[in-house]
């Protein structure tokens, strides 16, 4: 977007009750739903990226045309997009945990959304707080030997009140004892991974 593509984000809506086959979350100024009827990681989705178009829908082809009709997008960040067939899509970008593959199942046996086997579709994979163990390692080679690789590492730039208010750089906490509450992905040790 700052480069000047016209993009849309493109999000399931998991969770949201809303039944509209395309509901705009955001239309790049002004968040125009709740998330009882989007879900949340939309909104979350419309926050982090301001100025970008956010729509949810259970088909992700119909919410790209829409994309592009109402939008003009011309780039469509599907959010969990890889096991969607049926919007093609021109770069398939795979992102998991350093914390591993599990046992290698998929759910709700095991922590992965399809068989290691699909990450030959991917072109890249993107691996958040890694690296890797070894077997993971090679498992993940042997199945797409030809996709680039990247690391990435997140780090926490702000707080804020739970109730509200105005952010504070995470470097205010330095010393301080903390409590954390997650509600999303694994929170506990990545060590439950490998007891599938």
């Amino acid at each position: 977007a700052r480069r000047g593509w016209p993009v849309a984000i493109a999000s399931r809506g998991y969770g949201g009750r809303g039944a509209a086959a395309v509901e705009i979350v955001s239309d790049g100024r002004f968040v125009r739903a709740r998330a009882e009827r989007v879900g949340e990681e939309p909104m979350l989705l419309a926050a982090l990226a301001p100025g970008v178009p956010v729509l949810v829908g259970r088909r992700r082809d119909t919410v790209g045309r829409r994309a592009v009709s109402a939008f003009d997008a011309k780039v469509l960040v599907l959010d969990d997009g890889f096991q969607h067939h049926r919007l093609a899509k021109d770069v398939e970008l795979v992102t998991f945990s350093g914390a591993g593959l599990g046992c290698g199942a998929i759910l709700p046996r095991g922590p992965l959304r399809e068989p290691i086997r699909a990450l030959s579709r991917a072109h890249a994979l993107l691996v958040v707080d890694g690296p890797l163990a070894e077997a993971d390692e090679l498992r993940v080679a042997r199945a797409a030997p030809f996709a680039s690789r990247f690391t990435l590492e997140r780090r926490p730039d702000s707080t804020r009140p739970l109730a509200g208010g105005v952010r504070e750089p995470a470097t205010l906490l330095a010393g301080r004892r903390v409590g954390l509450v997650s509600g999303i992905a694994i929170p506990s040790d990545p060590g439950v991974l490998a007891t599938c």
